[in-house]
């Protein structure tokens, strides 16, 4: 009979609290997680108890009300990180979501053959579709349109910690215009070299460079793409690699990792024998779309799939999510509404 007589009130506060918050501005938290959830659920029910609550317990629900709203209001920051690999079409951009809004951007993919802006109608929704409002970095792997074009849009847009590149290209303009554009915005610009640490949070995620030397005066545009190890808790977890290719990849101190970003779109020319035997990766994501290049390359797909590798492709699957969590990480599929996207 009590519990009767609570639900109709408590119903009631339900009711009046989604309408009052569909009028309110919408924000993006990212993902809250189990804790927060619980937290909510705690909320709801203290403000109930505090509604209609004798005077007397109106300061205890009042401290629940207090200390579950805040909870929920800030996402997990203990919780592990996770990448999404974007679907950017012919190109690449990959996000390490930190979780609390912040998080680490690398290439923003891009359309040289055409008007569409990737960075605006691609990249910017998806950054903030996952609650990101911050970028500690932005890695510039190489100063092609299909990997930094798109970044653009995102210097101009969101609050950049650090704009992490290779050495400077001259004469190429797209080179010229990330480096003014993060300037204008205020953005300190890094060069990476191999062998170096780059260390967030704490040293909790960490980024290894190994690409490109400390002198890549010799090398094109693409042997001298930053590749770096993501490591949570000192794990090895993903590696990236640009448009790196096999006259490079004998040269990196490439660990074991759970998740290998494929080198240049599945070129035959990258993702040799060497470095996968190094790198003994369960999955590799291979981000490309229609093209004109051949890739994926059959004999890329071969090495793959004798290495043991998982493969997926963000033309075939659409985005993919790789969540670090536990011993190894979870991977699994967003499907984007492509035919044939299966887990």
């Amino acid at each position: 009979r009590l519990l009767n007589l609570a639900v109709e009130p408590l119903a009631r506060l339900l009711v009046w609290l989604s309408e009052a918050g569909a009028r309110l501005p919408s924000v993006a938290w990212g993902e809250v997680g189990w804790l927060g959830h619980a937290c909510w659920a705690a909320f709801v029910v203290a403000l109930a108890a505090w509604a209609y609550a004798p005077r007397r317990l109106k300061h205890t629900a009042a401290a629940a009300l207090t200390a579950g709203g805040v909870a929920w209001a800030v996402p997990a920051p203990l919780a592990p990180p996770d990448v999404w690999y974007l679907d950017v079409g012919q190109g690449d951009a990959a996000l390490v979501r930190l979780r609390g809004g912040e998080a680490i951007l690398v290439d923003g993919g891009g359309s040289p053959f055409s008007d569409f802006d990737v960075g605006e109608r691609v990249v910017l929704p998806a950054l903030r579709a996952l609650g990101v409002t911050r970028l500690a970095l932005v890695v510039a792997t190489h100063p092609d349109a299909d990997h930094v074009e798109g970044l653009l849009p995102v210097l101009q847009e969101l609050p950049v910690g650090l704009l992490v590149t290779g050495p400077p290209t001259p004469g190429v303009a797209l080179d010229a215009e990330l480096r003014r554009v993060a300037e204008a915005r205020g953005v300190p610009v890094h060069v990476a070299r191999r062998a170096e640490r780059l260390s967030l949070r704490g040293g909790e995620v960490r980024l290894d460079v190994l690409n490109p030397p400390a002198d890549a005066s010799g090398a094109s545009v693409n042997e001298a793409s930053v590749a770096f190890v993501l490591r949570y808790r000192g794990v090895a977890r993903a590696l990236f690699l640009g448009d790196l290719g096999v006259a490079t990849e004998p040269e990196l101190a490439v660990p074991p990792v759970d998740v290998l970003m494929v080198g240049h779109h599945g070129s035959r020319h990258s993702t040799g024998d060497a470095l996968l035997r190094a790198a003994r990766p369960g999955t590799a994501v291979i981000s490309v779309g229609r093209n004109g290049y051949g890739h994926p390359a059959a004999e890329v797909l071969e090495r793959l799939e004798a290495a043991g590798a998982r493969v997926l492709t963000t033309q075939r699957h659409g985005a993919v999510r790789v969540g670090l969590a536990g011993a190894a990480p979870v991977s699994w599929l967003v499907r984007t509404g492509k035919e044939g996207a299966h887990p």
